[in-house]
């Protein structure tokens, strides 16, 4: 088989699956920890949160502004994740989906690995997955950040609330969870507060996550 042929018959198994997003179309692309709790673990890192480890996930963010390739408008933080709005009319890689998720999914893992071995003493392997949305108006958009606040908050107190039984009153993994099984928001909160903690005086970034506008225009739009 000639060489031309033979590149052209191996570049279409490649591309057989490729997808597009359609033009004017709200793209987020959701980058999320994997096995951040083994890697946090071997970080050192305080629980349920370390203060440190939410400014590296928020300078990831910045630096995806400024270093990813696409018009970010914003970008949302929580926990062990990061949610990127990106300009409809964005055409970064012909919007082709497989190069949006690699892409982001690789810079994210380089940007905050690079920032983990700086300021930390670590032998840990902090990469991402990633996970693409989109949203046909701009409403979708607002819901979006709405569910995943809403998860941030629901992470948050589940978080203290499981670390109170494993470091204060000894628990195990599988006891902590155990005893959490099925308890509602109102029943965590009050599971808290006979631990002297108010869940309202806990720091924001915590509670609700952290959301940064990106230099993208928006030319109104959200």
């Amino acid at each position: 088989m000639e060489s031309k042929a033979y590149d052209k018959q191996m570049r279409s198994y490649e591309t057989g699956l490729d997808q597009t997003i359609p033009p004017e179309l709200w793209m987020v692309v959701r980058l999320d920890g994997i096995s951040f709790t083994t890697q946090t673990k071997k970080a050192n890192l305080v629980k349920p949160f370390d203060q440190r480890f939410g400014i590296a996930m928020s300078d990831t963010a910045q630096a995806l502004f400024r270093g990813a390739g696409f018009q970010v408008v914003y970008a949302y933080t929580m926990s062990d994740e990061i949610s990127l709005l990106i300009h409809p009319m964005d055409e970064t890689y012909g919007r082709k989906t497989r190069k949006i998720v690699s892409c982001l999914a690789g810079q994210t893992s380089a940007f905050l690995q690079r920032y983990m071995s700086e300021n930390f003493t670590v032998d840990a392997l902090f990469a991402f997955d990633a996970r693409l949305s989109i949203l046909p108006h701009e409403q979708a958009v607002v819901d979006y950040f709405r569910w995943r606040q809403s998860e941030a908050t629901r992470n948050c107190i589940n978080a203290y609330c499981y670390w109170l039984l494993r470091q204060k009153d000894g628990k195990n993994k599988r006891d902590a969870t155990s005893e959490l099984r099925g308890m509602n928001f109102s029943e965590l909160n009050e599971f808290l507060f006979r631990r002297e903690i108010n869940f309202n005086d806990l720091p924001l970034w915590e509670r609700r996550g952290i959301g940064q506008i990106g230099r993208a225009s928006c030319r109104g739009r959200v």
